[in-house]
C-alpha cells in the first residue's frame, strides 16, 4: 500500500511539474478522464476474461431483477464518478461540505473521500483476499459471495492510487499540503480496511468452527 501510494504520488509530482509552465491547475476535464481511464481498462480487464459467460449473459432474457441491479450499479457509478454533480442535484452537497469544516483542517475531505472510505480500505481488502487464497487450504469452503471476489474489491481500490494521482498532479493545492492530505488518508483509510479485515477474519472463523447440520436434524451425543 506505500509503495502504491508512493508511486501514485511520484505520478502526480511528475504531472504537476509538467503542467506548471500553465501556472494554473489542470481542468476538471484532466481529473475526470484520468479517473475514468483506468477504471475502465481495469474493468475490461477483470471482467472480459470469460467470453462465453458475458455471450450468455447477455443472451438470458432481461428480468426486473436485473433491471433493478444495473440501475443500482447506474446510481454508484454516479455517486463515484460524479458525486459532486449528483449531490448538487440531490441538494447533499451543502450538508457534506458542513461536516468536513467542523474540524479545523478537515476542509478537504469531501474532496478525497473517496480514496478514505473506498479506495484505500478496498485496496486492503483486495491484497488481503489474493494472498489469503494462496496462503489458506480452506478459503475454498468459504460462500461464493461478491464480497469473497477480489476482482470488485481490486476495481474500487483503483480509487486510492488514483485520487492520489490527481490531487498531487491537478495543482489545485500546493504540493506539500497535498502530499499530507494523502499521507492522511492513508492513516484513516488504512485504520477502516484493518477494521473491514478483522470483521472478515472473524466471519471466516465462526463459519469454519460453525457445526454441519445433518440431513436427519442434530446427531445425538
Amino acid at each position: 500500500l506505500l509503495a502504491t501510494s508512493a508511486l501514485a504520488a511520484a505520478a502526480g509530482l511528475v504531472v504537476h511539474a509538467l503542467a506548471a509552465q500553465g501556472l494554473a491547475p489542470l481542468s476538471r476535464r484532466w481529473a475526470a478522464a484520468a479517473l475514468v481511464g483506468p477504471l475502465l481498462i481495469a474493468a475490461l480487464t477483470l471482467y472480459t476474461i470469460d467470453f462465453e459467460e458475458w455471450r450468455k449473459a447477455l443472451a438470458a432474457p432481461a428480468t426486473y431483477a436485473g433491471l433493478l441491479k444495473l440501475s443500482a450499479l447506474a446510481a454508484a457509478a454516479a455517486a463515484l464518478l460524479a458525486p459532486r454533480w449528483l449531490f448538487h442535484r440531490l441538494e447533499l452537497w451543502q450538508p457534506l461540505s458542513a461536516v468536513g469544516a467542523v474540524a479545523d483542517g478537515a476542509w478537504w475531505w469531501p474532496w478525497r473521500w473517496r480514496e478514505i472510505l473506498l479506495g484505500v480500505p478496498a485496496l486492503i481488502q483486495a491484497l488481503f483476499l489474493i494472498n489469503w487464497r494462496l496462503e489458506c487450504p480452506d478459503c475454498s469452503s468459504l460462500p461464493a459471495k461478491p464480497i469473497n471476489d477480489p476482482r470488485h474489491w481490486f476495481l474500487l481500490g483503483l480509487l486510492a492510487p488514483i485520487g492520489i494521482i490527481t490531487a498531487v498532479g491537478q495543482g489545485a493545492a500546493p504540493e506539500t499540503l497535498a502530499l499530507s492530505q494523502t499521507a492522511w488518508t492513508l492513516v484513516w483509510g488504512g485504520a477502516l480496511g484493518a477494521a473491514g479485515i478483522a470483521a472478515r477474519l472473524r466471519a471466516a472463523h465462526s463459519h469454519h468452527e460453525a457445526p454441519a447440520a445433518h440431513p436427519k436434524g442434530p446427531v445425538p451425543h
